[in-house]
């Protein structure tokens, strides 16, 4: 799958979290905010390997996380749900299938 912009634009949009880079970590893009917390890829790393697979980008901003999936939003990580890293509760605030582009 190719990512557009208006992929990107729409993880993280709810934070109001602006570009501080991107980076890939086992093949899920991170968009970072100004903070860079280490932890993101540390909840990537403890993810479910299936659950990675399915996970386009992540963008994380003060407590909050959102994700970016290909195919259907796993139920664990739906909107308004929290995921546990390092002792920490993220609030899932945004978690969206990818919008796909068809071309003719």
């Amino acid at each position: 799958m190719i990512i557009n912009l208006f992929h990107l634009s729409d993880v993280g949009n709810e934070m109001d979290s602006r570009d501080y880079g991107l980076s890939i970590h086992r093949g899920v893009l991170i968009k970072w905010n100004e903070m860079r917390d280490l932890r993101v890829p540390l909840m990537i790393d403890s993810m479910p390997i299936k659950i990675v697979e399915k996970l386009l980008a992540v963008c994380y901003h003060k407590g909050n996380v959102a994700f970016l999936w290909r195919g259907d939003v796993p139920t664990d990580y739906a909107e308004y749900k929290t995921v546990n890293i390092c002792g920490d509760s993220w609030s899932i605030t945004w978690s969206k299938k990818a919008r796909e582009e068809v071309k003719k």
